[in-house]
């Protein structure tokens, strides 16, 4: 590659004075032998990112991502889960948080350079996206366990068989993380459900009447307040994610942690409507699998109820006003693609609010994602599909909806900055 053709790659990203200037920064050795569609590929994210041409002069042995042949594969869930496992063997613990927030970056760029070189659809780069997130949080949770429990004990409760075993702890993902739509620039929404309410031990406890200073609840608050520290905790290799854990029950006053049959109590008492929609995707994704199972089915009679009454339908109004009113600026309500009029989450709101009536009636109607790929369009076809007998939709209102909320979600994620927060606006 000349100097000459490089000027011309540069020309068609989509800040060439950006490309240039990142691309001076990297070792010339690194890139000089550079064929002709990977230095395509560097182009683009050089010329489309801010932070991604900052990160391959912090690690140039990362320019080995820029391979035509390999970038043209999907990364799997379990692919990733291996080759973190693998870095983490060979790393400290001292190390290991380091080891996890690099792991996450280099995947950033793996998955960015696909997203600009257009080889994989929107739907492929949020699942990647998400799937780099469960991995990435799981391997922290998993840390700040092994760390309190080296200092406390386990947690401990008494069976059904009246025996003392070891409390398992799920990390159920909710929002964009929980349906797969991760983007670049969206914070994770969790919480950390645990399986019965005991005690910690350093040993396995004797005795039914066994008991210690420290409860099980307490434990897993501390957990959860260590694994907030270190995910969304400033570092020299960045934050890892903006973590939030604000939609568990009760909020920001509620307890960080609750058991399966607390969450369930709550939901059955004091549940609302948006809690119903929010747990529409919810799903597992890190900690105890079977855990995770079964505190999905726990919550499956509340977020998809047998019917929705006349009040149900009037909150959604309210949610729709206070959007309106609260949420968007003033002058933004036609150009806002996440809230404004038609906007993304409005849209998403609307097909939650179908699903969670729907599944009611129907087990062939769940659905977690909204995007149309796979079987996961399936809010769509199963309530607003004409082609359904229970759906009173035209054939032509039904191909708007879906063609618009597919244009929609392009646009939210083209928009969004690569991996820099960004106020979503269509251009005037």
């Amino acid at each position: 590659m000349t100097s000459k053709a490089w000027q011309n790659l540069f020309r068609e990203t989509a800040d060439a004075r950006r490309a240039q200037s990142s691309f001076e920064m990297l070792p010339l050795a690194a890139v000089k032998g550079m064929k002709v569609e990977d230095a395509k590929m560097l182009a683009a994210v050089l010329g489309g990112s801010e932070c991604i041409p900052q990160w391959l002069v912090a690690h140039p042995e990362w320019l080995e991502i820029f391979d035509s042949n390999a970038l043209q594969r999907t990364r799997r869930l379990a692919g990733l889960q291996r080759e973190l496992n693998q870095l983490l063997k060979r790393q400290k613990d001292v190390d290991a948080l380091a080891v996890i927030r690099r792991f996450k970056q280099r995947e950033m760029v793996r998955i960015a350079t696909r997203d600009l070189a257009r080889l994989a659809d929107v739907s492929e780069i949020t699942a990647e996206l998400s799937h780099v997130a469960d991995v990435s949080l799981g391997a922290m949770l998993n840390i700040c366990h092994e760390r309190l429990r080296a200092k406390f004990g386990s947690p401990w409760h008494i069976g059904g068989d009246g025996k003392w075993c070891e409390t398992p702890f799920s990390l159920i993902g909710l929002g964009k993380l929980g349906g797969h739509e991760l983007n670049y620039s969206s914070d994770v929404d969790v919480m950390l459900v645990y399986e019965d309410e005991g005690h910690v031990f350093k040993d396995r406890p004797k005795g039914r009447g066994a008991s210690s200073n420290l409860s099980s609840h307490e434990y897993f608050n501390r957990l959860v307040e260590n694994f907030i520290a270190e995910v969304g905790g400033a570092t020299d290799d960045g934050m890892l994610y903006r973590i939030d854990f604000r939609l568990r029950p009760e909020g920001e006053s509620g307890p960080l942690s609750r058991s399966v049959e607390s969450y369930e109590n709550y939901y059955a008492q004091w549940g609302e409507l948006w809690e119903r929609l929010m747990l529409i995707k919810a799903r597992p994704i890190a900690g105890d699998a079977e855990l995770g199972a079964e505190f999905t089915e726990t919550i499956h009679p509340f977020r998809f109820p047998r019917s929705l009454s006349e009040s149900a339908l009037s909150e959604i109004g309210h949610l729709k006003r206070l959007i309106e009113e609260q949420v968007v600026r003033e002058g933004e309500l036609n150009r806002d693609v996440k809230l404004g009029r038609a906007g993304y989450e409005r849209l998403s709101l609307l097909f939650r609010l179908y699903s969670c009536y729907m599944e009611g009636a129907s087990l062939s109607c769940r659905v977690h994602r909204h995007f149309p790929c796979s079987n996961v369009w399936q809010i769509t076809i199963s309530c607003l599909n004409p082609r359904r007998m229970f759906c009173q939709l035209h054939i032509s209102s039904f191909e708007k909806w879906n063609t618009a909320c597919r244009w929609k979600i392009i646009c939210k994620h083209t928009l969004s900055p690569k991996i820099v927060p960004l106020v979503i606006d269509l251009p005037t």
